[in-house]
């Protein structure tokens, strides 16, 4: 039933709730041994970067130009 929810990027509360009357106690062990079970599930959520594309383009543009710059340096050393 959860597998969606622990499979993404997310971070997830879990609140389990049990009935106090003496016949639901099968039902409240059920409830708080899932509990239990659900406390030891470990996700690794992570925080999904927002790309700026106007940004993006600078930095590469950026890149080219310094690469062209040290071929440029590497072809006036060689012989």
């Amino acid at each position: 039933m959860l597998q969606p929810s622990l499979s993404g990027n997310a971070r997830i509360s879990v609140i389990c709730t049990i009935n106090p009357e003496p016949n639901a106690v099968g039902e409240s062990l059920s409830t708080l041994q899932f509990a239990k079970r659900i406390k030891n599930v470990q996700l690794n959520a992570q925080k999904k970067e927002v790309v700026d594309t106007d940004a993006l383009i600078e930095r590469y543009r950026k890149e080219i130009e310094d690469l062209k710059r040290r071929l440029s340096e590497r072809e006036a050393e060689a012989p």
